[in-house]
């Protein structure tokens, strides 16, 4: 297939219009003014990167829809769903933005899937070992994890932390668990810190990023639902 696409640029005297070309014109006009997610886009990119790996050297005419399907049919349900979405996105940019590199979207015309609910399930040990030692994980996350390990506060109740819960002094922080919030006498407590709260506490208040919640980030991005969705801009949501 590589010598298909060297002997047409032999021919016409053109770069051929290969997946890797398509795929690069795709990273660099498509996706820098959409504003994704800072997790959305390195798992967009590490897809694009899979796609280079596996059918870069192909012509973009030599995916079909067919070429599309058995290349999708690898992935299982929801896997699928987001790869089909992706592969979408690049094919609709090779048709509307990049006139030439394809005719029509090919991929938009492989079978639909719905994706299978998704079933929780309780983390491990072993799992969340993986997190907080993965290179990626932000800090503010493995914050958030060790403090939930230690406190055994629920996700809702690290999100709202607050900085003034905590006396250092006294080494104490104040508890206010939210499911408890709506009870006729609402529950405080008000708990000596052990070691290893105190450190993860200590951590959090030393953080340079300005917020009154002890869990908090700075956004590259700042979406007017996402600030509607907090009480402080460097904060964290529950999900």
């Amino acid at each position: 297939m590589a010598e298909d696409g060297t002997l047409l640029a032999l021919l016409t005297g053109e770069k051929t219009p290969t997946v890797d070309h398509l795929l690069g014109r795709f990273e660099e006009e498509w996706l820098p003014p959409r504003s994704y997610s800072e997790r959305t886009l390195p798992e967009i990119k590490f897809k694009l990167a899979r796609y280079r790996a596996d059918v870069g050297t192909r012509m973009v005419d030599q995916l079909d829809v067919l070429a599309v399907a058995e290349y999708l049919d690898q992935f299982s349900n929801n896997a699928y769903t987001k790869h089909r979405g992706l592969m979408v996105q690049v094919f609709a940019f090779a048709v509307a933005v990049a006139k030439g590199l394809a005719e029509r979207n090919v991929a938009e015309l492989t079978l639909v899937k719905v994706e299978a609910e998704k079933k929780r399930q309780r983390h491990t040990k072993e799992g969340l070992d993986a997190i907080l030692t993965y290179e990626w994980t932000p800090e503010w996350l493995r914050r958030g994890i060790r403090l939930a390990l230690v406190s055994l506060q629920r996700r809702e109740d690290i999100a709202t932390r607050e900085k003034a819960a905590v006396d250092l002094e006294k080494n104490t922080i104040r508890v206010s668990p939210g499911k408890t919030q709506n009870y006729d006498n609402p529950v405080h407590l008000e708990i000596v810190m052990g070691e290893a709260l105190r450190a993860v506490v200590k951590e959090s208040l030393a953080s340079p990023v300005v917020c009154p919640r002890l869990i908090h980030y700075s956004p590259k991005a700042r979406k007017r639902e996402q600030l509607d969705a907090k009480r402080h801009w460097n904060a964290v949501t529950e999900d």
